[in-house]
């Protein structure tokens, strides 16, 4: 049966994040409203995790998605890229609607070549994060379709979920800048919310 609940972003219930934290760790996908667009989500570790977003929204199973960390230090489980400077630069976007590239650690399966990582702001992702861990966020749309910013379109066009939390109408429905620090300065794959000449700036200033 599928079910969509009411939830607050900023000030989540305690009893939704535990009972999305345990769909999440038991293998199910489920839609929830992240810092910038609804998103379709799924835990890190489970087995073909990717294939699985990948069927739903239909695409080819090799594209990337990001991971969502609840607190700094899971970022440590998935990446060994991590220098002081880098560390530093981070602190300057994170929590906040950045996503950045880093080398994988080969433990980690589900991402080819590199692991795009986001630290959100919003406390519901972040808790979620927290209590489940780590877990693959994706916009909540087919593809070749535009982002939806409400969960009744969402539920409509994503028929094959069956849990959806609902935070009313994104309002700027914009997505997150994506960036790489795989080589020695940061480099735009994605203009988004924060300019990318801003992220440059304060890489400069360290």
């Amino acid at each position: 049966m599928r079910e969509i609940i009411k939830v607050s972003k900023n000030n989540p219930d305690q009893k939704i994040i535990e009972k999305t934290s345990e769909l999440l760790k038991a293998g199910k996908i489920v839609v929830l409203p992240t810092d910038t667009v609804y998103g379709l989500c799924i835990k890190a570790e489970i087995e073909n995790s990717i294939e699985k977003l990948s069927e739903i929204k239909g695409r080819p199973p090799k594209k990337g998605v990001p991971l969502i960390i609840g607190k700094i230090d899971q970022l440590f489980d998935y990446t060994n890229q991590i220098s002081a400077k880098k560390l530093e630069f981070l602190k300057c976007f994170w929590p906040g609607p950045v996503t950045f590239v880093f080398e994988r650690k080969k433990n980690f399966k589900p991402i080819e070549d590199g692991i795009a990582i986001r630290f959100p702001e919003q406390k519901l992702c972040r808790k979620i994060a927290e209590h489940a861990g780590p877990f693959l966020a994706t916009s909540a749309n087919k593809t070749g379709e535009p982002i939806l910013d409400n969960i009744k379109e969402i539920s409509l066009q994503l028929r094959n979920v069956q849990f959806f939390l609902d935070a009313g109408t994104t309002k700027e429905n914009i997505a997150s800048t994506i960036v790489s620090l795989q080589k020695d300065s940061p480099k735009l794959i994605r203009e988004g919310k924060v300019p990318f000449k801003k992220i440059v700036q304060s890489w400069n200033k360290i």
